[in-house]
Protein backbone atom coordinates (compact mmCIF):
# COMPACT_ATOMS: atom_id res chain seq x y z
CA UNK A 1 0.00 0.00 0.00
CA UNK A 2 0.94 3.31 0.80
CA UNK A 3 4.79 3.52 1.58
CA UNK A 4 5.78 2.97 5.28
CA UNK A 5 7.63 6.16 6.81
CA UNK A 6 11.20 5.63 7.08
CA UNK A 7 12.97 5.85 10.07
CA UNK A 8 14.65 9.19 9.77
CA UNK A 9 11.11 10.60 10.01
CA UNK A 10 10.64 8.95 13.15
CA UNK A 11 11.82 12.24 15.43
CA UNK A 12 9.40 14.04 12.86
CA UNK A 13 6.30 11.80 13.97
CA UNK A 14 7.45 11.90 17.75
CA UNK A 15 6.49 15.68 17.45
CA UNK A 16 3.63 15.54 15.78
CA UNK A 17 2.45 12.99 18.63
CA UNK A 18 3.31 15.94 20.92
CA UNK A 19 1.60 18.67 19.32
CA UNK A 20 -1.35 16.13 18.74
CA UNK A 21 -1.21 15.72 22.71
CA UNK A 22 -0.59 19.13 24.10
CA UNK A 23 -3.89 20.06 20.77
CA UNK A 24 -6.33 17.51 23.20
CA UNK A 25 -5.15 18.61 26.49
CA UNK A 26 -5.79 22.17 25.37
CA UNK A 27 -9.45 21.28 23.43
CA UNK A 28 -10.39 19.06 26.71
CA UNK A 29 -9.95 22.47 28.84
CA UNK A 30 -12.16 24.48 26.57
CA UNK A 31 -14.45 21.89 26.62
CA UNK A 32 -14.72 22.11 30.40
CA UNK A 33 -14.94 25.73 30.71
CA UNK A 34 -17.63 25.43 28.17
CA UNK A 35 -19.61 22.63 29.58
CA UNK A 36 -19.56 25.22 32.85
CA UNK A 37 -20.59 28.32 31.05
CA UNK A 38 -22.83 27.28 28.55
CA UNK A 39 -26.35 25.76 28.26
CA UNK A 40 -26.53 23.30 26.45
CA UNK A 41 -29.22 21.73 24.25
CA UNK A 42 -29.65 19.10 21.82
CA UNK A 43 -31.60 18.83 18.48
CA UNK A 44 -32.12 16.27 16.31
CA UNK A 45 -33.64 15.08 13.01
CA UNK A 46 -35.10 11.14 13.52
CA UNK A 47 -36.60 9.34 10.95
CA UNK A 48 -37.31 5.87 9.60
CA UNK A 49 -35.00 4.85 6.85
CA UNK A 50 -35.18 1.57 4.35
CA UNK A 51 -34.91 -1.49 6.13
CA UNK A 52 -36.50 -0.33 9.27
CA UNK A 53 -33.45 1.93 10.67
CA UNK A 54 -33.76 4.79 12.44
CA UNK A 55 -31.68 7.24 11.86
CA UNK A 56 -30.94 10.46 14.24
CA UNK A 57 -28.78 13.60 12.93
CA UNK A 58 -28.47 17.03 14.69
CA UNK A 59 -26.32 19.39 16.75
CA UNK A 60 -25.28 19.65 20.07
CA UNK A 61 -24.00 23.06 22.05
CA UNK A 62 -21.03 20.53 23.18
CA UNK A 63 -18.86 20.46 20.25
CA UNK A 64 -17.43 16.65 21.25
CA UNK A 65 -19.56 15.20 23.68
CA UNK A 66 -20.83 11.56 23.87
CA UNK A 67 -24.27 11.14 22.88
CA UNK A 68 -27.18 8.38 23.27
CA UNK A 69 -30.31 7.40 20.71
CA UNK A 70 -32.64 6.83 23.68
CA UNK A 71 -35.85 4.54 22.96
CA UNK A 72 -39.02 4.96 25.38
CA UNK A 73 -40.19 1.65 27.22
CA UNK A 74 -42.80 0.94 29.40
CA UNK A 75 -41.78 -2.77 30.29
CA UNK A 76 -43.38 -3.76 33.37
CA UNK A 77 -45.05 -0.79 33.73
CA UNK A 78 -42.89 1.33 34.09
CA UNK A 79 -41.43 4.16 31.22
CA UNK A 80 -38.03 5.15 30.93
CA UNK A 81 -35.56 5.48 28.77
CA UNK A 82 -33.52 3.14 27.15
CA UNK A 83 -30.31 3.76 25.13
CA UNK A 84 -30.13 1.67 21.55
CA UNK A 85 -26.87 3.44 19.72
CA UNK A 86 -24.11 5.68 21.04
CA UNK A 87 -21.65 8.07 19.31
CA UNK A 88 -19.44 11.30 19.99
CA UNK A 89 -20.42 14.98 18.65
CA UNK A 90 -17.46 15.87 16.19
CA UNK A 91 -17.67 19.83 15.59
CA UNK A 92 -21.15 19.56 17.46
CA UNK A 93 -22.44 17.24 14.86
CA UNK A 94 -23.84 13.65 15.47
CA UNK A 95 -25.68 10.98 13.35
CA UNK A 96 -26.90 7.26 14.89
CA UNK A 97 -28.45 4.65 13.76
CA UNK A 98 -30.92 1.75 15.22
CA UNK A 99 -33.18 -1.01 13.73
CA UNK A 100 -36.53 -0.78 15.01
CA UNK A 101 -38.40 -3.82 15.46
CA UNK A 102 -41.54 -2.99 17.23
CA UNK A 103 -44.85 -1.43 14.86
CA UNK A 104 -44.23 2.06 16.80
CA UNK A 105 -41.68 3.71 19.49
CA UNK A 106 -40.34 7.45 20.75
CA UNK A 107 -36.96 8.26 20.26
CA UNK A 108 -34.87 10.71 21.83
CA UNK A 109 -31.26 11.82 21.77
CA UNK A 110 -29.72 12.94 24.72
CA UNK A 111 -26.35 14.14 26.46
CA UNK A 112 -25.37 14.42 29.96
CA UNK A 113 -27.10 18.27 30.01
CA UNK A 114 -29.85 17.86 27.88
CA UNK A 115 -32.15 15.92 25.19
CA UNK A 116 -33.84 16.37 22.28
CA UNK A 117 -37.36 16.48 21.37
CA UNK A 118 -39.26 12.99 21.48
CA UNK A 119 -40.33 11.59 18.09
CA UNK A 120 -42.35 8.94 17.43
CA UNK A 121 -42.02 6.27 14.50
CA UNK A 122 -44.42 4.13 12.97
CA UNK A 123 -43.51 1.35 11.09
CA UNK A 124 -44.84 1.32 7.98
CA UNK A 125 -47.82 -2.07 7.56
CA UNK A 126 -46.69 -4.27 4.81
CA UNK A 127 -48.52 -4.84 1.54
CA UNK A 128 -51.04 -7.53 1.83
CA UNK A 129 -50.30 -10.29 -0.16
CA UNK A 130 -52.39 -11.26 -3.70
CA UNK A 131 -54.71 -14.03 -3.13
CA UNK A 132 -53.32 -16.89 -5.69
CA UNK A 133 -55.43 -17.53 -8.51
CA UNK A 134 -56.85 -21.33 -7.95
CA UNK A 135 -57.14 -21.70 -12.14
CA UNK A 136 -53.57 -20.45 -12.99
CA UNK A 137 -50.48 -22.66 -12.14
CA UNK A 138 -47.63 -20.92 -10.40
CA UNK A 139 -44.74 -20.87 -12.85
CA UNK A 140 -41.57 -22.13 -11.26
CA UNK A 141 -39.01 -19.79 -10.33
CA UNK A 142 -35.14 -21.09 -11.03
CA UNK A 143 -32.52 -18.83 -8.73
CA UNK A 144 -29.01 -19.26 -9.60
CA UNK A 145 -26.80 -19.11 -6.65
CA UNK A 146 -25.33 -15.52 -7.02
CA UNK A 147 -22.31 -14.09 -7.15
CA UNK A 148 -20.49 -10.56 -6.10
CA UNK A 149 -22.51 -8.44 -7.61
CA UNK A 150 -21.94 -6.40 -10.44
CA UNK A 151 -22.05 -2.34 -9.95
CA UNK A 152 -24.78 -1.11 -12.24
CA UNK A 153 -23.92 2.00 -12.41
CA UNK A 154 -20.42 2.00 -14.43
CA UNK A 155 -20.60 1.95 -18.35
CA UNK A 156 -18.65 -1.01 -20.33
CA UNK A 157 -15.61 -2.09 -19.57
CA UNK A 158 -12.25 -0.01 -20.11
CA UNK A 159 -11.31 -0.13 -23.61
CA UNK A 160 -7.93 -1.52 -22.08
CA UNK A 161 -6.71 -5.00 -23.41
CA UNK A 162 -7.08 -7.47 -20.12
CA UNK A 163 -3.45 -8.58 -21.28
CA UNK A 164 -2.32 -4.31 -20.72
CA UNK A 165 -0.12 -4.48 -17.74
CA UNK A 166 -0.03 -0.35 -15.81
CA UNK A 167 2.69 1.11 -16.28
CA UNK A 168 2.46 1.87 -12.28
CA UNK A 169 4.16 -0.54 -10.13
CA UNK A 170 1.95 -1.93 -6.78
CA UNK A 171 4.03 -0.96 -4.16
CA UNK A 172 5.68 -3.85 -1.96
CA UNK A 173 5.59 -1.79 1.38
CA UNK A 174 2.74 -1.24 3.56
CA UNK A 175 0.99 1.90 5.00
CA UNK A 176 2.38 3.11 8.07
CA UNK A 177 0.38 1.30 10.83
CA UNK A 178 -2.62 3.88 11.91
CA UNK A 179 -1.87 3.65 15.73
CA UNK A 180 -4.51 6.05 16.74
CA UNK A 181 -7.21 4.49 19.51
CA UNK A 182 -10.57 4.79 18.62
CA UNK A 183 -12.93 7.61 20.52
CA UNK A 184 -13.72 6.00 24.15
CA UNK A 185 -17.43 4.67 23.88
CA UNK A 186 -19.76 7.53 25.72
CA UNK A 187 -21.54 6.13 29.04
CA UNK A 188 -25.15 7.35 28.85
CA UNK A 189 -26.66 9.04 31.89
CA UNK A 190 -27.39 6.19 34.14
CA UNK A 191 -30.49 7.76 35.24
CA UNK A 192 -32.18 7.60 31.41
CA UNK A 193 -31.24 3.93 30.66
CA UNK A 194 -30.63 0.44 31.18
CA UNK A 195 -28.58 -2.62 30.65
CA UNK A 196 -29.11 -2.59 27.33
CA UNK A 197 -26.29 -2.38 24.97
CA UNK A 198 -26.12 -0.49 21.87
CA UNK A 199 -25.70 -2.96 19.86
CA UNK A 200 -28.72 -5.07 20.66
CA UNK A 201 -30.92 -2.77 18.62
CA UNK A 202 -28.96 -1.96 16.01
CA UNK A 203 -27.70 -5.01 14.12
CA UNK A 204 -26.71 -4.56 10.62
CA UNK A 205 -28.73 -5.16 6.97
CA UNK A 206 -26.11 -5.33 4.55
CA UNK A 207 -29.20 -5.54 1.88
CA UNK A 208 -30.74 -8.40 -0.46
CA UNK A 209 -29.30 -11.98 1.03
CA UNK A 210 -26.06 -13.21 -0.38
CA UNK A 211 -25.20 -16.77 -1.09
CA UNK A 212 -21.87 -18.92 -0.41
CA UNK A 213 -20.55 -21.64 -2.63
CA UNK A 214 -22.41 -24.37 -1.09
CA UNK A 215 -25.89 -22.76 -0.87
CA UNK A 216 -25.90 -21.29 2.49
CA UNK A 217 -26.39 -17.88 3.45
CA UNK A 218 -23.74 -15.43 4.18
CA UNK A 219 -24.59 -13.63 7.54
CA UNK A 220 -24.27 -9.44 7.69
CA UNK A 221 -22.22 -8.46 10.51
CA UNK A 222 -20.86 -4.45 9.34
CA UNK A 223 -23.29 -2.22 7.12
CA UNK A 224 -22.73 1.38 6.56
CA UNK A 225 -24.29 3.13 3.48
CA UNK A 226 -22.92 6.43 4.51
CA UNK A 227 -26.62 7.85 4.86
CA UNK A 228 -25.94 11.03 7.25
CA UNK A 229 -24.37 13.79 7.29
CA UNK A 230 -21.53 13.30 9.10
CA UNK A 231 -18.99 10.08 9.66
CA UNK A 232 -20.31 7.24 11.91
CA UNK A 233 -17.71 7.39 14.62
CA UNK A 234 -19.45 4.14 16.01
CA UNK A 235 -17.97 2.70 13.03
CA UNK A 236 -15.06 4.67 11.84
CA UNK A 237 -11.92 6.45 13.28
CA UNK A 238 -10.69 9.29 10.91
CA UNK A 239 -6.58 8.73 11.03
CA UNK A 240 -4.69 11.62 12.48
CA UNK A 241 -1.39 10.15 13.86
CA UNK A 242 0.95 9.20 10.40
CA UNK A 243 2.13 10.77 7.82
CA UNK A 244 3.52 9.32 3.82
CA UNK A 245 5.57 10.61 0.98
CA UNK A 246 9.37 12.19 1.33
CA UNK A 247 10.70 15.59 2.11
CA UNK A 248 12.12 16.25 -0.89
CA UNK A 249 8.41 15.65 -2.39
CA UNK A 250 6.22 17.37 0.03
CA UNK A 251 5.02 14.71 3.27
CA UNK A 252 1.27 14.00 3.20
CA UNK A 253 -0.01 14.26 6.68
CA UNK A 254 -3.92 12.56 7.69
CA UNK A 255 -6.43 14.83 9.02
CA UNK A 256 -9.68 15.00 10.61
CA UNK A 257 -10.76 17.58 8.98
CA UNK A 258 -14.47 18.08 7.14
CA UNK A 259 -12.55 19.03 3.62
CA UNK A 260 -11.13 15.80 3.83
CA UNK A 261 -13.30 13.79 5.68
CA UNK A 262 -17.35 14.12 5.20
CA UNK A 263 -20.51 12.19 4.37
CA UNK A 264 -23.43 13.51 2.09
CA UNK A 265 -25.23 12.73 -0.74
CA UNK A 266 -25.19 9.11 0.43
CA UNK A 267 -21.12 8.57 0.52
CA UNK A 268 -18.03 9.14 2.29
CA UNK A 269 -15.76 11.63 0.70
CA UNK A 270 -12.06 11.52 1.03
CA UNK A 271 -9.81 13.93 -0.26
CA UNK A 272 -6.69 14.93 -0.23
CA UNK A 273 -6.00 18.57 -0.90
CA UNK A 274 -2.64 21.10 -0.23
CA UNK A 275 -2.33 21.65 3.54
CA UNK A 276 -4.01 24.48 5.45
CA UNK A 277 -2.00 27.15 6.68
CA UNK A 278 -3.62 27.11 9.58
CA UNK A 279 -3.54 23.32 9.92
CA UNK A 280 -0.99 22.23 13.05
CA UNK A 281 0.81 20.23 10.44
CA UNK A 282 1.72 22.97 7.66
CA UNK A 283 5.03 23.18 9.60
CA UNK A 284 5.84 20.02 8.28
CA UNK A 285 3.63 18.51 5.56
CA UNK A 286 3.14 20.46 2.27
CA UNK A 287 -0.36 18.16 1.57
CA UNK A 288 -2.72 16.80 3.73
CA UNK A 289 -5.10 13.43 2.71
CA UNK A 290 -8.14 11.82 4.37
CA UNK A 291 -8.26 8.12 6.03
CA UNK A 292 -10.61 6.12 8.15
CA UNK A 293 -10.21 2.98 9.74
CA UNK A 294 -12.32 0.49 12.01
CA UNK A 295 -9.40 0.50 14.45
CA UNK A 296 -10.61 -0.68 17.83
CA UNK A 297 -14.42 -0.66 16.53
CA UNK A 298 -14.29 -3.14 14.32
CA UNK A 299 -12.34 -6.42 13.27
CA UNK A 300 -13.04 -10.07 12.03
CA UNK A 301 -11.35 -13.18 10.65
CA UNK A 302 -12.96 -14.84 7.54
CA UNK A 303 -15.37 -13.29 5.52
CA UNK A 304 -16.89 -11.59 2.46
CA UNK A 305 -15.72 -7.76 2.79
CA UNK A 306 -17.01 -5.59 -0.05
CA UNK A 307 -17.15 -1.75 -0.88
CA UNK A 308 -18.50 -0.10 -3.59
CA UNK A 309 -16.31 3.07 -4.17
CA UNK A 310 -15.48 5.79 -7.29
CA UNK A 311 -12.34 7.11 -7.46
CA UNK A 312 -11.56 10.88 -8.99
CA UNK A 313 -11.92 10.87 -12.85
CA UNK A 314 -8.54 11.93 -13.52
CA UNK A 315 -6.36 9.99 -15.52
CA UNK A 316 -2.98 11.32 -15.30
CA UNK A 317 0.13 10.61 -12.68
CA UNK A 318 -0.43 11.49 -8.73
CA UNK A 319 -3.29 9.83 -6.99
CA UNK A 320 -3.51 6.58 -4.99
CA UNK A 321 -6.77 5.39 -3.69
CA UNK A 322 -7.15 1.85 -1.13
CA UNK A 323 -9.60 -0.27 0.43
CA UNK A 324 -7.64 -2.40 2.07
CA UNK A 325 -6.98 -4.37 5.67
CA UNK A 326 -4.87 -4.52 8.25
CA UNK A 327 -4.14 -7.04 11.21
CA UNK A 328 -5.81 -6.07 14.50
CA UNK A 329 -2.67 -6.05 16.82
CA UNK A 330 -1.26 -2.90 15.95
CA UNK A 331 2.13 -3.81 18.20
CA UNK A 332 2.69 -7.24 16.38
CA UNK A 333 2.45 -6.11 12.64
CA UNK A 334 4.83 -3.46 13.12
CA UNK A 335 7.64 -5.50 14.62
CA UNK A 336 7.16 -8.21 12.04
CA UNK A 337 5.47 -6.85 8.83
CA UNK A 338 5.28 -7.98 6.26
CA UNK A 339 5.05 -11.65 7.84
CA UNK A 340 2.37 -10.61 9.72
CA UNK A 341 0.05 -9.62 6.31
CA UNK A 342 -1.61 -7.42 4.96
CA UNK A 343 -4.79 -7.49 2.52
CA UNK A 344 -5.08 -4.69 -0.19
CA UNK A 345 -8.07 -5.69 -1.07
CA UNK A 346 -8.02 -2.85 -4.51
CA UNK A 347 -5.69 -0.07 -4.94
CA UNK A 348 -5.90 1.93 -7.66
CA UNK A 349 -3.43 4.87 -9.09
CA UNK A 350 -4.67 7.98 -11.54
CA UNK A 351 -1.52 6.90 -13.83
CA UNK A 352 -3.02 3.49 -14.74
CA UNK A 353 -6.84 4.79 -14.95
CA UNK A 354 -8.61 1.15 -16.51
CA UNK A 355 -7.30 -1.29 -13.54
CA UNK A 356 -7.75 -2.09 -9.73
CA UNK A 357 -4.83 -3.89 -8.07
CA UNK A 358 -5.19 -6.05 -5.42
CA UNK A 359 -2.05 -6.83 -3.42
CA UNK A 360 -1.46 -9.72 -0.28
CA UNK A 361 1.70 -9.16 1.60
CA UNK A 362 2.89 -12.09 3.26
CA UNK A 363 5.74 -13.95 4.45
CA UNK A 364 9.43 -12.68 5.75
CA UNK A 365 10.54 -11.20 2.30
CA UNK A 366 6.99 -10.30 0.94
CA UNK A 367 7.31 -13.54 -1.51
CA UNK A 368 10.21 -11.83 -2.90
CA UNK A 369 7.87 -9.36 -5.04
CA UNK A 370 5.50 -9.88 -7.11
CA UNK A 371 4.23 -12.98 -7.98
CA UNK A 372 0.95 -12.29 -10.72
CA UNK A 373 -1.85 -14.63 -9.81
CA UNK A 374 -0.54 -15.29 -6.38
CA UNK A 375 0.03 -12.24 -4.76
CA UNK A 376 -1.26 -9.77 -6.97
CA UNK A 377 -2.68 -8.99 -10.39
CA UNK A 378 -2.48 -6.32 -12.71
CA UNK A 379 -5.45 -7.25 -15.34
CA UNK A 380 -8.58 -6.32 -13.25
CA UNK A 381 -10.33 -4.26 -15.09
CA UNK A 382 -11.84 -0.59 -13.54
CA UNK A 383 -12.74 2.55 -14.14
CA UNK A 384 -11.96 5.98 -12.72
CA UNK A 385 -14.72 8.74 -12.29
CA UNK A 386 -17.19 5.68 -11.67
CA UNK A 387 -18.06 3.31 -8.97
CA UNK A 388 -16.55 0.10 -8.95
CA UNK A 389 -17.33 -2.86 -6.52
CA UNK A 390 -14.50 -4.75 -5.08
CA UNK A 391 -15.08 -7.86 -2.79
CA UNK A 392 -12.87 -10.48 -1.34
CA UNK A 393 -14.11 -13.74 0.17
CA UNK A 394 -11.73 -14.78 2.85
CA UNK A 395 -11.92 -18.53 3.97
CA UNK A 396 -8.99 -20.15 6.42
CA UNK A 397 -7.50 -21.73 3.16
CA UNK A 398 -8.48 -19.58 0.49
CA UNK A 399 -8.90 -15.31 -0.15
CA UNK A 400 -10.64 -14.80 -3.42
CA UNK A 401 -10.78 -11.02 -5.02
CA UNK A 402 -13.15 -10.18 -7.31
CA UNK A 403 -13.49 -6.11 -9.07
CA UNK A 404 -17.16 -5.43 -10.30
CA UNK A 405 -17.96 -9.47 -9.93
CA UNK A 406 -15.37 -11.02 -12.02
CA UNK A 407 -12.92 -13.31 -10.39
CA UNK A 408 -9.55 -11.56 -10.02
CA UNK A 409 -7.52 -12.94 -7.57
CA UNK A 410 -7.19 -16.30 -5.89
CA UNK A 411 -4.42 -17.25 -3.10
CA UNK A 412 -4.75 -20.47 -1.66
CA UNK A 413 -1.40 -20.38 0.75
CA UNK A 414 -3.79 -20.49 4.01
CA UNK A 415 -0.27 -18.35 5.44
CA UNK A 416 -0.58 -18.06 8.91
CA UNK A 417 -0.66 -14.52 8.06
CA UNK A 418 -5.04 -14.72 7.54
CA UNK A 419 -5.44 -16.55 10.49
CA UNK A 420 -6.23 -13.33 12.09
CA UNK A 421 -8.59 -10.75 12.17
CA UNK A 422 -8.58 -7.86 10.72
CA UNK A 423 -9.56 -4.31 10.50
CA UNK A 424 -10.56 -1.91 7.52
CA UNK A 425 -9.19 0.82 6.55
CA UNK A 426 -9.96 3.65 3.09
CA UNK A 427 -7.48 5.82 1.82
CA UNK A 428 -7.24 8.91 -0.47
CA UNK A 429 -3.53 9.65 -1.11
CA UNK A 430 -0.60 11.10 -3.01
CA UNK A 431 1.40 8.57 -4.62
CA UNK A 432 5.38 9.63 -5.00
CA UNK A 433 7.07 7.00 -6.61
CA UNK A 434 7.77 5.57 -9.87
CA UNK A 435 5.37 6.52 -12.88
CA UNK A 436 2.53 7.56 -10.74
CA UNK A 437 4.36 9.99 -8.83
CA UNK A 438 2.44 13.09 -8.31
CA UNK A 439 3.12 16.13 -10.55
CA UNK A 440 1.92 19.70 -10.81
CA UNK A 441 -0.64 18.87 -13.09
CA UNK A 442 -2.03 16.45 -10.54
CA UNK A 443 -4.99 18.17 -9.41
CA UNK A 444 -5.62 19.05 -6.21
CA UNK A 445 -8.12 18.86 -4.04
CA UNK A 446 -9.21 15.38 -5.32
CA UNK A 447 -11.73 13.06 -3.51
CA UNK A 448 -12.67 9.44 -3.62
CA UNK A 449 -16.31 8.57 -2.63
CA UNK A 450 -17.87 5.20 -1.06
CA UNK A 451 -21.01 4.00 -1.65
CA UNK A 452 -21.65 1.59 1.11
CA UNK A 453 -18.91 -0.84 2.80
CA UNK A 454 -20.46 -4.40 4.15
CA UNK A 455 -19.23 -7.29 5.96
CA UNK A 456 -20.69 -10.76 6.18
CA UNK A 457 -19.65 -13.97 7.77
Amino acid sequence: MIRRAVSRYAMVAMLFAALLAVSVEANAAKGASHSRATKHTVSAAIRLAKAQKVVASGSTTAASAPVVLQRLSTAGGKARWQAVARARARNHRFTLRTVQRVPSARYRVANKWAASKPVGLVLPKPKPKPAPKPTTAPKPVITPTPTAPVDPTPSAEPTQPATDEPTTEPTTEPTTDPTQPADPVPTADESTTSDETATDDASPDCGATVLKADGTPWQCTFDDEFDGTTLNTSNWVPQQYFFTGTTATGLTCYENDPDLISVSGGALHLSVAKVKPTSIWAPYCKYSGGMVSTYGLFDQKYGRFEARVKPAAYSGPGLHEAFWLWPSDPAVTAATWPASGEIDVAETYSGAPNVAVPYLHYTANDNGGWLLGTNTQLTCAASRGQYNTYTMEWTPTTITISINGKTCLVNTSGDPAFQQAYRMALTQGLSWYGDNAATADTPLPSTMDVDYVRVWK
